[in-house]
């Protein structure tokens, strides 16, 4: 653990990349993720996380797995946890991101966007626990993966009914 604090500190002083960074625990259904993985970026300060939980139920035989993903953006420090990082607030961009690279490991299927959060504006803002801004239109994305490779264009583009609110409302004048 001291060596890995180490390493993760002269990375952030240096600004270089810590390719194997520790992720820190979130927890959902009692338990910390099932899996945790990271992309680096620039420097231990700037990663993607996904954590990734086994849902207590199957969708058509299937496992079904419920995760969560930020990209961090900087560092903060608060006198009860010494350091945090900060979240990139556009989270639906990173969460499109990842849809993105999902499809080019040609093992994604489909997708799909279902409403499943808050809706965050800038007029309207909400927060994370940290207490970091966050901006979203409140769909959530829904993964399908094949066992066989999958070119772009066979991605199958699901039509889920969104959940209807005001941001969807036509403009009347």
């Amino acid at each position: 653990m001291l060596k890995s604090a180490l390493k993760t500190t002269r990375s952030f002083v240096f600004g270089s990349q810590y390719l194997y960074s520790p992720i820190s625990p979130l927890y959902h259904y009692g338990r910390s993720q099932d899996l945790g993985l990271q992309k680096a970026r620039q420097s231990v300060s700037r990663r993607n996380h996904i954590r990734l939980w086994l849902a207590p139920y199957r969708f058509r035989d299937m496992d079904v797995f419920l995760g969560q993903i930020s990209r961090d953006i900087g560092v903060a420090f608060f006198k009860n946890t010494l350091a945090t990082h900060t979240i990139d607030p556009y989270v639906d961009s990173t969460r499109d991101g990842l849809a993105g690279d999902l499809a080019y490991s040609q093992n994604l299927s489909g997708v799909a966007y279902v409403a499943g959060s808050q809706i965050s504006t800038e007029a309207d803002t909400h927060y994370n626990l940290t207490p970091d801004p966050y901006y979203s239109d409140g769909y959530r994305a829904v993964f399908f993966f094949s066992e066989e490779t999958k070119s772009l264009d066979e991605i199958d583009h699901i039509m889920w009914l969104p959940q209807w609110h005001p941001s969807l409302q036509p403009n009347v004048e």
